[in-house]
């Protein structure tokens, strides 16, 4: 009998997916309570959409692992601006502020791969989105992970998370 193991390539992605497992259990129970003590059954079925939500979401993470479509780039910190955005454009009063951060990929020893900016990743995220994120501070290292195809840029859309080591 063949045993099934589950193998992920980094500890960010392997978190990320027991905690989708851990969301659902959490739902599970609690749908089932309050259904039971409000005696609404259609409750129940609220809590299992949820549950199928998060049973998804993790089987995407797994399925996108196994693909090999996570990309860790260690990178540092250069340069962190903030400014605001109306509808896409930069906006000096109106809009939500945002924060572009630029980071510079590095080698195993922490040294920058290219000097002339070249190969930099710019990353606009708004002030909830870089709070989530956890971006440090300018000069730290970060791990930026990102879920993308061989065509895909690194940027925003395809970005999944920053760690630090």
């Amino acid at each position: 009998m063949k045993k099934f193991r589950l193998q992920f390539t980094n500890p960010y992605v392997r978190n990320k997916f027991i905690l989708c497992f851990v969301v659902a259990i959490i739902a599970t129970i609690v749908g089932f309570i309050t259904a039971l003590s409000f005696r609404q059954p259609i409750l129940a079925l609220t809590a299992l959409l949820f549950v199928g939500y998060f049973v998804i979401e993790a089987c995407e993470i797994a399925a996108n692992d196994k693909a090999g479509r996570y990309v860790v780039v260690p990178a540092v910190l250069k340069e962190k601006s903030s400014m605001r955005v109306l509808a896409g454009m930069p906006s000096k009063s109106v809009g939500t502020k945002s924060v572009v951060f630029r980071f510079a990929p590095v080698d195993e020893q922490g040294n920058v791969i290219d000097e002339a900016g070249k190969k930099d990743i710019y990353l606009t995220l708004s002030e909830k989105q870089s709070a989530v994120y956890g971006v440090g501070f300018e000069g730290r290292i970060h791990n930026l992970l990102f879920c993308k195809n061989e065509t895909q840029p690194f940027d925003t859309s395809t970005l999944r998370g920053i760690y630090y080591d």
